[in-house]
C-alpha cells in the first residue's frame, strides 16, 4: 500500500473482498484489504493507494494494437516469413496496455509482424521488413528530400479549342 504522503507500508495486505463490478462513473472497482498495523501507521479515513501485482502470462506477446486487424469478429496478425513474404494469422487478443495488445495465441516470441501499412498487405506478397529505428530514419530522409515551399508559378492559359 502507498500511503498520502508516498511512503510504502511495510507490511503486505491481503484482499477480503473485491466487488463484481466496475463503477461506470468512476472506472473504480471496490475492493477491501487487511493490513498489519503493528506500527500504528494506518489511521480510519486515512486514503493510500493499493498496488497489485497481477502476475506474468507465460507465452504471451505485446504488439502495438495498429498491428492487429479484426474481420467479423475474428482478429488477425500479419507475419513476414524468412523469405519476406507476408502470411496473415489468427491470433487470441486479450487486455489493452495503453497502446499495445496482449496476443495470447497465434504468435510466438520472435515473429516478424507488420505494424506499418497493414490494410495494404495482402496474402503472400512480399514486404520489405523495418525496424523501428530504420522507418524513423526513412521518414527523416523523405522529410529532407521534400523540397522548401517551392515558388509557384503560374500556369500559362492554354487556348480554347474551337
Amino acid at each position: 500500500m502507498i500511503l498520502a504522503d508516498g511512503s510504502v507500508h511495510p507490511a503486505k495486505g491481503k484482499f477480503v473482498f473485491i466487488d463484481r463490478a466496475v463503477d461506470t462513473k468512476t472506472g473504480t472497482l471496490r475492493v477491501r484489504a487487511e493490513f498489519a498495523n503493528a506500527q500504528r501507521l494506518l489511521r480510519p479515513g486515512m486514503f493510500g493507494r493499493i498496488k497489485v501485482d497481477l502476475g506474468v502470462r507465460p507465452d504471451s506477446i505485446l504488439v502495438p494494437e495498429r498491428a492487429v486487424a479484426e474481420l467479423q469478429g475474428k482478429n488477425f496478425g500479419c507475419v513476414i516469413g524468412a523469405d519476406n513474404k507476408a502470411t496473415q494469422r489468427p491470433v487470441k487478443v486479450g487486455e489493452t496496455l495503453g497502446e499495445n495488445v496482449m496476443i495470447t495465441e497465434g504468435l510466438k516470441s520472435g515473429d516478424r509482424i507488420v505494424v506499418e501499412g497493414l490494410q495494404k498487405v495482402r496474402e503472400g506478397a512480399v514486404v520489405q521488413p523495418m525496424t523501428t529505428a530504420q522507418m524513423a530514419e526513412a521518414a527523416a530522409q523523405t522529410k529532407q528530400a521534400e523540397p522548401k515551399h517551392a515558388e509557384s508559378k503560374q500556369a500559362e492559359p492554354k487556348p480554347a479549342k474551337e
